[in-house]
């Protein structure tokens, strides 16, 4: 092996990997997404900002994925559990005069109230109960 690996282990009772997601609906795909985890190891960095630099550096590393049914669940679990849908009410209750409240509330691009007033209800989707090992090829400085 050339390159060392980064090895991660990724368990919850609720995860959201997000793909081809819109304003309204937030879906999830199967598995961890690069971007994902990339996020994550961001976070844990207290890299803030666009990190445009950083993550080109790690965009052409291997990243292998591994599902994995979470100790003390039955091993029939594999394929995953249904997707679990919740729904998000965003901007209500907010009132417009607080300048800090004013801040929540969804606006259009130019800063305007959006069309059709301030809440809006979001779906967001997610996987239960799984696990994943990850395997990040290291090589790149952060």
């Amino acid at each position: 092996m050339k390159d060392p690996y980064l090895l991660l282990w990724l368990e919850a009772p609720l995860q959201s990997w997000g793909h081809d997601s819109k304003f309204g609906r937030r879906d999830s795909l199967d598995f961890p997404t690069k971007s994902g985890v990339m996020g994550l190891l961001c976070c844990a960095l207290g890299a803030g900002g666009k990190q445009v630099e950083r993550l080109a550096r790690w965009a052409e590393r291997d990243m292998q994925v591994q599902a994995y049914v979470p100790v003390g669940k039955k091993k029939e679990a594999l394929p995953r559990q249904p997707l679990l849908r919740d729904f998000h009410m965003v901007g209500s209750g907010y009132d417009d005069q607080d300048p800090w409240q004013n801040l929540l509330i969804p606006k259009t691009s130019e800063g305007k109230k959006a069309v059709g007033g301030g809440s809006k209800m979001t779906y967001r989707y997610y996987l239960q109960d799984m696990a994943y090992a990850v395997a990040l090829q290291g090589g790149a400085k952060s």
